[in-house]
């Protein structure tokens, strides 16, 4: 009867785990679970068998991939591939598949149980420091302007120009008269303040041509003359590039020399155009928007139209997932039989990929669940049914006696 009890209890375990994984087949990042079984003996290895039933050997999990869903939240995270996000509680380490996270009022990066979700931050430079996890923190901090020091555009001059003489008409940017083209760039100041540039073309004598400079409408002593051949192309200065000394500010700010670049200036019979092609530099920004990128780049929008990098993901992996030890709310905690986990970014050494505004769904397939349930309850009928023989048999020989 003892047997008929072991495929009993044999049988229950295998219900309860075929519930559990059944119940948990809408739980993100959730792995199933299943029954390992084994054959038992009360005398093994000579001619003579006793046998004792069955036994539960183990509860394996099973890792494989779950399907990711898009979720619509810009801080979800789904892992296509190896890997467990790395979550910190009050300075224990944890590991998940379920990529749910939000902001918290630290701005921090939390999972529903406010476990916070690590990675790597950015040093001073604004590149991923990999040297060592951090829990993500979402900076509020501004971003400083920087001057411009380098400037370049397209020009062309038409050559039908009239000659103006600029020895008797002074420039007066109000009076087109005064000159034969305007070009306008924006600068900044170290202060991230913006500025207009104004460059003035005027045609002083065929094929000769002077620029002449205003920032934010105050003129700079600073003049060019060019000079072109019957090419249209530029003869004097050979290059066009001018290194430009803007005026001082009134205020702390200051500017940086610029570097002009205008070498590819032509003078054609055609409308005269001015193109701005790079001006560097930037006005200060506040942060706007935050959302995850390719390979979980945590990153910025700033009211300055930039981007910036603000830390990125790191996923850690295994050499034995079957030896983590189930904590509960999605969450699993390392052990001597999982080995040491080895931390990476996204798709590096072994990991997968990481989708942003994604969620893993349980890898439970509610076909082979059901299936689980029907076997476990006909194992238990059948053990039941022995179990009944067994005790027929058994109160046969009272009676005898």
């Amino acid at each position: 009867m003892s047997i008929s009890i072991t495929g009993m209890n044999t049988a229950q375990s295998q219900l309860e785990i075929a519930s559990q994984n059944l119940t948990n087949s809408e739980t993100n990042g959730y792995k199933s679970f299943r029954a390992v079984l084994g054959d038992v003996y009360a005398q093994a290895g000579t001619s003579s068998v006793d046998m004792a039933g069955v036994r539960l050997l183990a509860t394996q999990q099973q890792f494989a991939q779950g399907q990711l869903t898009q979720s619509g939240n810009a801080y979800d995270l789904g892992i296509d591939g190896k890997g467990f996000f790395i979550l910190s509680n009050n300075g224990e380490q944890l590991y998940s598949r379920a990529g749910m996270f939000n902001q918290d009022q630290e701005y921090y990066l939390v999972n529903p149980s406010g476990y916070r979700l690590r990675g790597y931050g950015v040093n001073s430079e604004g590149t991923v420091d990999t040297s060592k996890l951090v829990d993500l923190q979402i900076s509020q901090a501004d971003r400083p302007g920087q001057a411009t020091t380098n400037a370049s555009a397209t020009i062309n001059l038409d050559a039908s120009e009239p000659v103006i003489n600029r020895t008797t008409i002074a420039l007066n940017p109000s009076d087109t008269n005064t000159f034969s083209w305007y070009g306008a760039l924006n600068i900044f100041d170290s202060l991230g303040g913006q500025h207009t540039l104004g460059t003035y073309f005027t045609k002083t004598a065929t094929s000769q041509w002077l620029l002449e400079f205003q920032v934010d409408g105050q003129s700079l002593k600073q003049t060019e003359e060019m000079t072109f051949n019957s090419s249209g192309l530029l003869t004097t200065p050979a290059d066009a590039l001018f290194s430009l000394t803007p005026p001082a500010l009134t205020s702390s700010a200051v500017f940086q020399p610029v570097a002009m670049d205008f070498s590819g200036i032509t003078q054609f019979a055609i409308d005269s155009s001015f193109r701005p092609l790079v001006v560097d530099g930037q006005m200060a920004g506040s942060l706007n928007q935050v959302s995850f990128g390719e390979n979980g780049f945590l990153q910025g929008s700033y009211s300055n139209g930039e981007q910036y990098v603000l830390g990125q993901v790191a996923l850690a992996t295994f050499p034995n997932d079957n030896g983590l030890v189930v904590q509960g709310n999605n969450t699993w905690m390392s052990s001597m039989v999982s080995g040491t986990p080895l931390f990476s970014t996204p798709g590096l050494n072994g990991t997968g990929a990481v989708n942003a505004g994604f969620v893993e769904q349980s890898n439970v397939d509610l076909a082979t669940g059901l299936s689980d349930v029907i076997l476990a309850q006909r194992n238990f009928q059948v053990s039941a049914k022995a179990f009944q023989a067994e005790d027929v048999l058994t109160q046969t020989l009272i009676n005898l006696t």
